[in-house]
C-alpha cells in the first residue's frame, strides 16, 4: 500500500520570518499530526496549501 505524501506551504502570519512569512515542508505523511505541530509551533498561522509530493498538484487549502 502506498502512503500519500504531501508538500505543504504554510503562511505563519509573520512576514519577518522565513520567505515573507511562508515556510515549506516536504514529505509530510500525516496531515493531522502536521497541523497539530503547526498549531503548537506557530499559533498565529493563517493558512496552509497542501500539494501532492509526486505530481505537485494542489490538493487543498487549510485555513486556521
Amino acid at each position: 500500500m502506498n502512503k500519500q505524501v504531501y508538500n505543504v506551504i504554510v503562511n505563519v502570519g509573520n512576514e519577518s520570518l522565513f520567505n515573507k512569512g511562508y515556510i515549506t515542508y516536504h514529505k509530510v505523511n500525516n496531515l493531522n499530526k502536521f497541523i497539530a505541530f503547526i498549531n503548537s509551533k506557530y499559533p498565529n498561522w493563517l493558512f496552509a496549501n497542501v500539494y501532492d509530493h509526486k505530481t505537485k498538484q494542489k490538493i487543498e487549502t487549510i485555513k486556521h
